[in-house]
């Protein structure tokens, strides 16, 4: 039986591109493709129009070990497993469509 996605699972899946691209987007701009201390991070405030689905997409991949929470900034920034997930999924990263500042 094929299983179709809801149209909350593709806004769910839409948005983690979304932040994983944006992550890896600036993280290679500012500090290469390799794996360093230095991290570029970034959140969305609660106002934006995309954060409740960037605040359920954000703790999902917390918890798959992707990102992480610096308490300091308050905003988030890819593992080192973060990293090794994108420099592989690269393909699949979309870095045109990217949270702005």
């Amino acid at each position: 039986m094929i299983q179709l996605e809801t149209g909350k699972e593709r806004l769910k899946v839409y948005i983690i591109n979304k932040i994983l691209s944006t992550f890896w987007k600036y993280q290679q701009e500012h500090f290469g493709r390799e794996i360093t201390s230095k991290r570029w991070t970034f959140t969305v405030g609660r106002f934006h129009p995309e954060a409740f689905g960037f605040e359920s997409a954000i703790k999902e991949l917390a918890e798959m070990g992707y990102v992480f929470f610096d308490y300091k900034t308050m905003q988030f920034g890819l593992t080192d497993r973060g990293i090794e997930f994108c420099k592989e999924n690269e393909d699949q990263l979309n870095l045109t469509n990217v949270f702005t500042f």
